[in-house]
């Protein structure tokens, strides 16, 4: 994983992350969910969401819009973004922490705290994760869901060079070798490959994206994937 003192005010507000507001970020996170309805109907209701890599918080206070009757946990690793989340987007149905998943211990807080989630959404968030380190939090994210819990998933395709762009994008896969690692987790995993074209976004209030399906070369990898019905939860 990068190192966490990466992820500070200058990565969040002058890097690649700067570059994007709060609508581009929401903007993203909707065609995400919107894809992911369709694949996965049971995603209409749910009482309890993880947005693992939440950030700033504008897609977690996002997710709290498109599900009122749900509680969101929004996760990051920057103590400065969860600070800012709490500030910019605090909610009764919404708490931030700042949090490690590759610690058992952290990862056991969230497990008494809150018991198995309905699901877990993670946006441009595994894609900085070391390789040696990407298996482990998928056994987290696994052991975090309920029984057939819904992961859903966007990361950047390593096989676009666009995606090459952002120091610490240290852990890009292919679309294969992603599949590869999540069947090492979980079951009914789904790989789609999304290319996206701006479409007069920059003159748009809404910031709105043409999106279509690209099998290989795409800039963005959907995954979604279930937790084995059948697993132990400690």
């Amino acid at each position: 994983m990068v190192e966490k003192n990466v992820f500070r005010k200058d990565y969040f507000e002058e890097g690649s992350y700067g570059k994007q507001d709060a609508s581009i970020i929401q903007r993203n996170y909707r065609l995400l969910l919107d894809y992911a309805k369709t694949t996965i109907p049971s995603l209409n209701e749910l009482k309890l969401i993880l947005d693992f890599g939440c950030a700033l918080g504008s897609g977690t206070a996002f997710l709290a819009r498109q599900f009122p009757n749900a509680k969101i946990i929004g996760v990051d690793i920057s103590n400065y973004a969860i600070e800012k989340a709490k500030s910019n987007y605090e909610r009764d149905s919404i708490d931030y922490y700042c949090l490690d998943l590759s610690n058992a211990d952290h990862v056991s807080f969230l497990r008494k705290k809150y018991g198995g989630f309905d699901l877990i959404f993670t946006r441009d968030t595994l894609e900085h994760i070391g390789f040696g380190e990407q298996k482990k939090i998928l056994d987290a994210l696994n052991r975090l869901l309920r029984r057939k819990g819904i992961l859903v998933v966007q990361t950047p395709n390593k096989l676009n060079p666009f995606t090459h762009s952002d120091i610490t994008h240290i852990g890009l896969r292919s679309p294969i070798s992603w599949k590869r690692l999540f069947t090492m987790s979980f079951r009914e995993v789904e790989i789609v490959v999304r290319q996206y074209v701006p479409l007069l976004w920059q003159f748009s209030e809404n910031k709105e994206l043409l999106e279509f399906h690209l099998p290989i070369f795409g800039y963005n990898i959907y995954i979604f994937a279930e937790r084995e019905n059948n697993q132990e939860v400690a």
